[in-house]
């Protein structure tokens, strides 16, 4: 009966170290990424009354203008590039990043607006998102971290 027990350990012990790290990065990383995600919610509605716009000319008089950006960099726990990397072997949409990008553009912003409050800006005006990936020395094998940048022109008005 204890060598079956031992027999068992020894097998399934390395079969769990392989998927261990997988398992807490799904467990752990969902959790930080939910945390984070009703954070920047919070903060979005602080600021939902701070005009921002796409629309490139603003309306009325302003007294100055300047640049405004902010950029987040965000990286996929290891779980979401693991499903991710198996799904691009079958081929079709990835949607498993889709959560991680969606909450990095909104942070973008929400930082954005937080900036142009500091600064003194009373709106932002053509506001622009761009993205652009990070990629190790020597190509971009494994890697799935983006910079997005968000910026702007902050409207100081009369």
């Amino acid at each position: 009966m204890n060598e079956t027990i031992e027999i068992l350990f020894w097998v399934s012990f390395p079969i769990f170290m392989s998927f261990a790290p997988f398992i807490f990065s799904w467990i752990i990383g969902s959790s930080y990424q939910r945390k984070c995600k009703r954070a920047t919610d919070m903060r979005e509605k602080a600021n939902q009354s701070f005009i921002s716009t796409t629309i490139r000319k603003p309306t009325g008089d302003a007294v100055s203008n300047g640049l405004v950006h902010e950029s987040i960099v965000i990286s996929p726990s290891w779980w979401q590039m693991t499903i991710a990397g198996l799904k691009s072997l079958i081929g079709g949409t990835i949607t498993y990043y889709d959560p991680i990008l969606s909450w990095g553009r909104q942070e973008a912003l929400v930082r954005l607006k937080e900036r142009a409050q500091q600064d003194g800006w009373d709106e932002i005006h053509n506001i622009r998102l761009e993205t652009s990936t990070i990629s190790k020395k020597g190509g971009n094998k494994g890697t799935a971290t983006v910079e997005i940048l968000a910026y702007g022109t902050g409207i100081r008005r009369l």
